[in-house]
């Protein structure tokens, strides 16, 4: 009996068999090698190390950011060329990638437009939509054709950022590290540190249901990591809701992801904005905010910050204000300034309008809708408790950042991401099954 696809050497001494792997530097693998390696490095600019800035190499930040500008330009160009190239198809095949695509387009413009028309910083508009626009484009390339490699480069890069992020803020407590500077560290301020530990867990669990596992031990180090950097920053209302979707996570993990309902959590999310920004009965959370939190029925002083945006608002209700600078920005609390206003909704309307926030709406609508059609997808589950961690985030602070976009855009092509998913594991049960039979 002959055993074909061996890929170990044994040597035996005694009763005791060593395996050795060996090692095959293939043609085709050495080409895989170097495209995970090139995802992996076109990645890495969209997390400018913002605490660099205050480390006195600011001009290493303004390079990565001039980098990340020029990805995102090259490959809007490439997808603006696909979509001229397939013109004819747009009506059938192409419809639901064109209509995704226009949307971001518009709201790039609208952006542009708000911040030229407000008198804002048009540089803050630049960056922003580089963001944006590159987690689209990103996704809608590469989600297609090749998802399952496309979870693995963005779980290594979202890893590898939130464990440099967790070395540095251990490394950098006792002696306060960033922290005279605001509460700033290597990758933004404290409460924007969820925005990469949150699509890492997420990425992560994901592959892990591709590969057939419960949990990873990546996966638990992200989770811990994670909230012990949490802890370490304190910022309370990160930790709340991290601690909440790992638990979620892993229960969900171990009984049933069919469980998980996105639209309760949608529902929830909807009553808790209306309850404390809108009509403000804070004080019904009060025993939370105060004991759990650690913090005033003020949120720390985010009501403040609420009213003043609310303000802004009903002065320039259309197009917004644009985005400012924090030297410019109208939001003051306490004699400080703040550069958004701490609520998600607020911040989108202040900046863009009711016409960017009612576009913004309209792409997580349709990103949702795709959740809503695989209901028995375990993916999806999990994309959906990632999404709703965001939102629920989002009613003390901002979302637009690179880890809430890559969710977002990943979760509109979960249909096409699914069936990928599904083949692969035909595929790999029919490889499995000739190896056995040759065996």
């Amino acid at each position: 009996m002959s055993v074909t696809g061996e890929m170990t050497s044994r040597k035996s001494f005694g009763k005791i068999v060593i395996r050795i792997p060996k090692i095959r530097l293939t043609n085709e693998n050495l080409v895989n090698l170097f495209r995970y390696l090139a995802a992996f490095l076109v990645l890495l600019p969209f997390f400018p190390p913002e605490g660099l800035g205050f480390t006195g190499l600011g001009n290493i930040l303004m390079w990565i950011k001039r980098l990340q500008g020029a990805e995102t330009l090259a490959l809007f160009l490439y997808e603006c060329y696909f979509f001229v190239r397939n013109l004819p198809a747009i009506k059938d095949r192409l419809r639901k990638q064109f209509v995704m695509f226009g949307l971001v387009v518009l709201l790039s413009f609208l952006q542009l437009f708000s911040t030229w028309h407000g008198g804002g910083h048009m540089a803050t508009a630049f960056e922003r939509i580089y963001v944006l626009m590159g987690a689209y484009v990103i996704c809608d390339i590469f989600m297609h054709h090749t998802a399952l490699r496309s979870f693995r480069v963005l779980t290594a890069v979202f890893a590898a950022v939130a464990v440099v992020n967790f070395a540095v803020v251990l490394l950098k407590y006792d002696t306060m590290g960033f922290r005279e500077q605001g509460d700033y560290w290597l990758f933004g301020q404290k409460n924007a540190i969820r925005n990469i530990v949150i699509p890492s867990i997420a990425f992560s669990s994901i592959l892990d249901r591709i590969n057939h596992k419960k949990c990873s031990f990546l996966t638990l180090l992200l989770m811990l990591s994670g909230v012990t950097v949490l802890i370490l920053v304190d910022s309370s209302t990160s930790i709340a809701v991290i601690a909440l979707f790992a638990a979620l996570l892993l229960y969900l993990n171990i009984s049933n992801f069919e469980l998980f309902n996105l639209k309760m959590i949608s529902i929830i999310y909807i009553v808790l904005e209306v309850i404390i920004v809108f009509m403000r009965r804070i004080d019904i959370f009060s025993h939370i905010i105060e004991s759990m939190l650690n913090r005033d029925v003020t949120l720390t002083n985010r009501t403040v910050i609420w009213d003043a945006a609310m303000k802004v608002i009903r002065q320039k209700p259309i197009f917004g204000e644009g985005l400012v600078t924090l030297e410019n920005s109208h939001l003051t609390m306490e004699g400080f300034k703040a550069s958004h206003a701490h609520n998600a909704l607020l911040d989108i309307t202040l900046k863009c309008g009711i016409v960017g926030a009612a576009v913004l709406i309209t792409v997580v609508i349709l990103c949702m809708i795709q959740q809503f059609r695989m209901k028995q997808s375990s993916l999806g589950a999990i994309l959906g408790m990632t999404l709703g961690a965001f939102l629920i985030a989002g009613i003390v602070g901002e979302l637009w950042n690179f880890g809430f976009y890559t969710i977002l855009f990943t979760m509109y092509y979960l249909p096409e991401i699914t069936q990928q998913v599904e083949f692969g594991n035909i595929y790999t049960k029919k490889r499995s099954l000739r190896f056995k039979l040759h065996a």
